[in-house]
């Protein structure tokens, strides 16, 4: 059940402040490297991208009035000395002289500790995992003399200058600060907020899909990003996995984060709070599940930024909405560029507005996918054509048997999903030719993110393949989440 949050009201004093509070914009590989960050480490990582602030809206600034942009945030000049370094006051980090002990080993352990991040390949766009120590160097800077030109006059002579330095490797700065991957927003001070070692991590992973409402995380990985989990160097085998129980995990992490973060949502400290669900491979109901579903519910703080949000005054606007809120790469809105004119764009707008109360509606897999396309769909509609590009082909294998065939039960979740396929497919196609090639198809199973459908006979599937590929996919993509592949199977 969803959890109420108390309504955000402008008139009270200290809502009004919670709603001024401060927020970051965090490039999302960089707010989504794994490994295990102690409070002030993940302190330190969010003060080093809060100096960042300006060239990030430099960025987005600069993609509004061009609607092109480097996805760099740095120049070639700028890291061309083979790294770059960041200069955080220590004063912002909110410790004290007497923790200044404590920050630097904290600092020392960070510069040696391995961390996990995703990168994207320029050329063939696949993802790939790195293991890397992405700061090369950090630094007390320490003077003799005061601000104001004063010699120290004491034992030793030096004292630090209230900054901490942290360099990082040139190779490193452009792919964790690569724009194109999007950004999330979150509150800046969230470690202060929290008790719990891993509820800022939580926090600020879950801020990517806030606007989304739901998101499914691969068990394991969620693990390594939260630094409980370890593979060696070649990923093959984990040498390091804590609370190996599913129920200890929950009982000693999950939990106390969850309820952590729906105290401060209460108290309109931070935007959103969450729930969650296992999600098992089918046939089981104990154990590891293959994956965690988050629901996440905003605040009334978090209520009010997004309506705040809600004006979508130029496509540049509606661009940034589109990737942050919703994920969409710059590909995808290339895609629907080509398909909107200057006449469309105040529609779109307000489909896109709608958007929302549709994916909670159908709670699609795959979010992106599913606004891609329901977008596609409701220009193509609104141009009254239907402009298609060659897509790649779904692998196809005849399933059929002999005999009775076997018992396999569909949950209601993957039902859901195959309703929603159909009625995206629905959307592509005439009524006559929906009716006449999907009218007797079905679901047979949905396992290891392949959907088996069943068919009448082998026509009905040679013409869908042959005349229907390109709608099946894009729908398929929608429903089940992307790179979904199909199966039939003739009964």
């Amino acid at each position: 059940m969803k959890k109420k949050v108390p309504d955000f009201n402008p008139k009270n004093e200290l809502v009004r402040e919670l709603k001024d509070s401060e927020f970051v914009k965090n490039p999302l590989v960089y707010s989504q490297i794994r490994g295990d960050f102690t409070p002030m480490q993940t302190n330190v990582m969010v003060e080093l991208v809060n100096t960042l602030q300006e060239k990030i809206n430099e960025y987005l600034q600069q993609r509004k009035r061009t609607d092109v942009a480097s996805p760099w945030l740095f120049s070639q000049e700028e890291m061309s000395g083979g790294s770059v370094t960041f200069t955080i006051p220590i004063k912002e980090l909110g410790v004290s002289p007497n923790s200044y002990n404590e920050l630097e080993q904290a600092c020392y352990k960070l510069l040696k500790l391995d961390v996990v991040y995703t990168t994207k390949d320029d050329n063939t766009g696949e993802e790939s995992i790195v293991m890397a120590n992405i700061f090369s160097k950090i630094k007390f800077p320490t003077s003799d003399v005061s601000k104001e030109g004063i010699r120290y006059n004491y034992a030793g002579g030096k004292r630090r200058t209230g900054q901490l330095q942290i360099s990082m490797l040139s190779e490193n700065v452009s792919k964790v600060f690569d724009m194109r991957r999007g950004y999330v927003e979150h509150v800046r001070h969230i470690v202060s907020f929290c008790r719990k070692r891993q509820s800022p991590r939580v926090y600020i992973y879950l801020s990517k899909w806030k606007h989304v409402g739901r998101k499914s995380v691969n068990y394991m990985e969620f693990k390594e990003y939260l630094g409980l989990l370890r593979y060696n160097a070649k990923r093959t085998e984990v040498v390091q996995n804590k609370y190996e129980k599913f129920a200890t995990f929950c009982a000693m992490v999950l939990n106390p984060i969850r309820d952590e973060l729906n105290t401060l949502a209460e108290q309109n400290k931070i935007d959103f709070s969450f729930d969650y669900t296992p999600r098992y491979p089918v046939g089981k109901t104990k154990g590891d599940p293959d994956s965690i579903v988050f629901n996440i519910h905003l605040s009334g703080m978090g209520r009010a930024r997004r309506e705040q949000r809600q004006g979508i005054a130029s496509r540049a606007d509606l661009d940034q909405v589109l990737q942050t809120e919703y994920g969409l790469t710059v590909t995808d809105l290339m895609s629907l560029r080509e398909l909107t004119t200057d006449a469309m764009l105040p529609m779109l707008q307000a489909e896109v507005k709608a958007m929302r109360e549709k994916i909670e509606t159908y709670h699609p897999r795959s979010v992106r996918a599913y606004v891609v396309q329901s977008l596609r769909n409701f220009l193509r509609q609104l141009a009254a054509q239907m402009p298609e590009e060659p897509e790649e082909a779904v692998v196809i294998e005849d399933t059929s048997t002999n005999g009775d065939p076997e018992e396999v039960s569909v949950s209601e979740e993957d039902r859901s999903m195959w309703e929603l396929f159909l009625s995206m497919v629905k959307e592509t196609i005439s009524e006559d030719d929906y009716f006449k090639w999907f009218s007797e198809t079905d679901i047979y199973n949905y396992r290891d993110h392949c959907l088996t459908m069943t068919v009448p006979t082998r026509y009905v599937m040679d013409y869908i393949e042959q005349n229907l590929l390109s709608q099946v996919r894009d729908a398929l993509d929608a429903a089940f989440g992307d790179g979904c592949s199909l199966k039939y199977r003739i009964e």
